[in-house]
């Protein structure tokens, strides 16, 4: 509709954040929103669930602008909605018995009420789902910026 994406500047968070990156993001004038994709498969693992909520909320604190949840890959496994938005089923989720069992339940305690609040959508480039409601939701964080 309106969204331009400059390509140069589309990578910024991908595996580690450069001093190059820090200064695209300082630098932008006009709106700026970051999307962090996940692959809806992987998500199903409470482990990378939890890494990838961790990660999103690292690089929102540090740049201090929007983040938006992509789940790519919706056609093949659904979006993790209930681990998002409450607790008590991710907690049903985790493996007592796993080596990590415990750290995943205190990780999710803790910073549970960071990551519920954050904006997401589910996608799947093979299928098209979810094209428009992504479309509408960017525009509503731009439009609130």
């Amino acid at each position: 509709k309106g969204i331009k994406i400059d390509e140069s500047k589309e990578n910024i968070g991908k595996n580690g954040t450069s001093e190059k990156n820090e200064q695209i993001v300082k630098k932008e004038d006009g709106h700026l929103i970051i999307l962090y994709i996940l692959d809806s498969e992987q998500c199903a693992s409470p482990n990378v669930f939890m890494c990838n909520m961790l990660y999103a909320l690292m690089i929102k604190m540090r740049f201090k602008v929007p983040i938006l949840l992509v789940f790519n890959k919706i056609d093949l496994a659904p979006i993790p909605v209930e681990w998002l938005k409450d607790y008590e089923k991710f907690m049903e989720s985790v493996d007592e018995e796993s080596y990590n069992g415990s750290l995943l339940k205190s990780m999710a305690l803790h910073f549970e009420e960071f990551y519920s609040n954050f904006e997401y959508v589910g996608v799947s480039a093979e299928t098209g789902q979810g094209k428009h409601e992504f479309f509408e939701i960017v525009e509503k964080m731009i439009s609130s910026q």
